[in-house]
């Protein structure tokens, strides 16, 4: 599974289940996300994605 550049959840697996995804990256105890597209953000921001916070539009 993986986020696009706008913070959508990309999977369309039929085993796939993004809500534990989701609550799994909520749960990693980090201080820096380097998400391969776009800007680092720090684990707060991370948190507040996987949550289905507000998407960052900036890259």
């Amino acid at each position: 599974m993986t986020f696009s550049a706008g913070a959508h959840l990309i999977d369309d697996l039929p085993e796939s289940d993004p809500p534990a995804y989701r609550r799994s990256l909520a749960d990693l105890d980090i201080a820096l996300a380097h998400p391969g597209h776009g800007l680092t953000f720090d684990g707060r921001r991370l948190r507040e994605l996987a949550r289905g916070g507000p998407a960052d539009t900036r890259s």
